[in-house]
């Protein structure tokens, strides 16, 4: 059954259910692939505790519904007023999560986090070895007081994922990454694919970055990695939409197939930089005519904002644009904004030629039992919205009209989570 695709407005009457917010440029490692170049220690590139409350009510006020809220940085615990602003959060109804690399945590701190509303902590770990993310973080000792950070989160009762960001260097490590998350007891491990921009963009001669091919072929190893231990841990990969054609390729019947791997820039996710300047993306730095949340409301910047309309118009051009998976997947926009310029050109990694045509979409939303929501409530909030989305583009897809615990337990099955 075909029915129109929903049109570029559409998605304005559904708030984002993900921000990712860059609380500050404040940093105490010293990453050569860092989206925003942080290491400044002052303290001055970040808005002010009532500047921050402020945003935090205009998100509230957006989505009333309380999307999460990525809290990160450089390296948020270095924010002297952080844990007011995570119960500040959590008090409006909003979902705050941690972005951090957790050298900072102990068992005090784990508790401290937890007692002031966070739901879940994304913890960045880029290598199985100690020599490996050191080289990569730029500071000695630093896996292992993430390691110690994780176990900390983990002893606290708080749900956490790691954060592995692939490069030339650590790419044959990834299923010894999946396995360390695993043995630290984290509910999922994401895997993050570099964009050159921020301080990365500054270093061209970094050699971290795959290539096409190099980038095709670690996809289909996270699919394969998906399949030994979905049962046992989420994998996935993130801004990286290319892996629905992957894992269509490979597994068909992955979890990994589907609208829920397409990119979300606009459609359900923005990012607040330090200065408070809004993008689709973290991966999409501010321009000139970027604006600033200080000064335009958040609403008005997710209503009208022309990079935001742009997005969702999905008026891609070349491959993209002609792609019967352009919907599914779309190709990653921040990519293709920093090595052409244009946010709607073809991913500059695809290595597929179309064939034509276009996979409609359902512009429904399916409906779910009561049955199916009261099995969702008991998903950790830390992930609930992310599953109730997920789930309900998969129905969506696959014409299926009413969400129903038994559905939910066979895509449990496929690591739908």
């Amino acid at each position: 059954m075909n029915e129109k695709k929903p049109d570029a407005a559409s998605y304005i009457e559904e708030p984002p259910y993900l921000i990712s917010w860059n609380l500050t440029k404040q940093c105490n490692l010293e990453c050569d692939h860092c989206y925003i170049d942080a290491g400044e220690k002052g303290g001055k590139a970040e808005l002010s505790t009532k500047a921050a409350r402020l945003v935090i009510d205009e998100i509230a006020e957006l989505n009333p519904e309380g999307p999460m809220l990525v809290m990160t940085g450089g390296e948020p615990l270095l924010r002297a007023d952080i844990f007011e602003l995570i119960e500040y959060a959590s008090s409006k109804g909003i979902m705050p999560v941690l972005g951090t690399n957790a050298t900072e945590i102990d068992d005090a701190l784990a508790l401290k986090l937890k007692k002031s509303g966070i739901a879940g902590l994304g913890i960045s770990i880029d290598s199985s070895s100690a020599k490996g993310h050191d080289d990569f973080r730029g500071v000695e000792g630093a896996w292992l007081r993430s390691i110690e950070g994780a176990k900390a989160v983990k002893r606290a009762g708080l749900p956490f994922q790691i954060q592995f960001t692939i490069t030339r260097e650590n790419a044959e490590e990834i299923e010894e990454a999946a396995l360390l998350a695993k043995e630290l007891g984290a509910i999922g491990i994401n895997y993050f694919f570099l964009v050159r921009t921020g301080r990365e963009k500054n270093n061209p001669t970094s050699g971290h970055r795959l290539n096409a091919e190099e980038h095709e072929y670690i996809l289909k190893q996270i699919v394969r990695l998906e399949t030994l231990y979905g049962k046992d841990i989420m994998v996935r990969a993130r801004c990286a939409p290319l892996i629905d054609r992957i894992a269509r390729e490979e597994s068909p019947s992955s979890s990994l197939t589907g609208a829920g791997s397409a990119c979300i820039a606009a459609t359900g996710y923005l990012r607040i930089d330090p200065d408070g300047f809004v993008t689709p993306c973290p991966y999409i730095p501010p321009a000139k005519n970027t604006p600033n949340i200080q000064t335009t409301s958040l609403r008005k910047i997710w209503e009208e904002d022309s990079s935001f309309i742009a997005l969702r118009s999905r008026a891609y051009k070349n491959n993209c644009g002609v792609c019967e998976l352009k919907d599914s997947c779309g190709g990653c926009r921040a990519r293709a904004m920093a090595e052409t310029g244009d946010i709607l050109e073809t991913d500059p990694l695809c290595l597929y030629e179309p064939k034509g045509g276009i996979i409609e979409t359902i512009d429904t939303t399916p409906q779910w039992s009561a049955e199916a929501e009261a099995r969702l409530q008991k998903i950790p909030i830390f992930l609930r919205t992310m599953v109730r989305k997920s789930i309900e583009r998969y129905a969506a897809a696959n014409e299926v009209e009413v969400i129903t615990p038994a559905l939910m337990a066979e895509l449990k099955k496929r690591a739908i989570k």
